[in-house]
């Protein structure tokens, strides 16, 4: 797995829970 596409990952998945917490 690239790096870049761990980081990028990472960053959707932050961005889901974040929109999840804010749907809560």
């Amino acid at each position: 797995m690239n790096i870049h596409q761990k980081k990028l990952l990472h960053f959707q998945g932050f961005g889901l829970r974040k929109y999840i917490r804010l749907l809560k």
